[in-house]
């Protein structure tokens, strides 16, 4: 009896393990393919928008800069929306403040986008900088074309 304890608890100690290394390893793969990505977009947006080489480093800590912020602020946004989802005992005084929050995101983003389009304008001509969101746009729907294309390769093999 305690010789099946013991391999019990080994099992279940192993199997915790292989969870966590999961986990920790579809960590650090969403960060590798996040970098890859982020590399990808920074060749896209220098080529599309010509920026000269001297100019690359400058406008891709400013432009890495302003993402982080957009990404924080929208992944603060989802979080707060799927709380208030969730609290079922939520009154509406802050539903209401959920909801100012969810709704005023546009608002903020626009503040940080324009925060960071002065000080971008110290490395961009004011050409380039009026193409950025079109690159940025152009950028986005070529990934997700790459990412349909993949998904629907990937669908159409042959399961075993």
């Amino acid at each position: 009896m305690i010789r099946l304890i013991g391999i019990l608890s080994l099992a279940v100690i192993s199997w915790m393990s292989m969870a966590a290394d999961a986990q920790n390893n579809q960590c650090a793969n969403r960060q590798r393919y996040l970098s890859e990505v982020r590399d990808h977009k920074h060749e896209f947006l220098a080529r599309e928008l010509a920026i000269p080489q001297e100019n690359r480093r400058e406008f891709f800590e400013l432009y890495d800069a302003m993402e982080n912020e957009l990404m924080v602020l929208d992944t603060e946004t989802r979080q707060l929306e799927r709380d208030m989802r969730r609290d079922t005992t939520a009154g509406d005084m802050q539903l209401e403040s959920a909801l100012t929050a969810i709704y005023s995101q546009k608002l903020k983003e626009g503040e940080i986008e324009m925060r960071y389009a002065r000080e971008l304008k110290r490395v961009l001509t004011p050409r380039q900088l009026l193409q950025l969101k079109d690159a940025e746009r152009r950028f986005n729907r070529t990934l997700m074309r790459q990412h349909r294309r993949m998904r629907s390769a990937n669908n159409s093999s042959p399961r075993r």
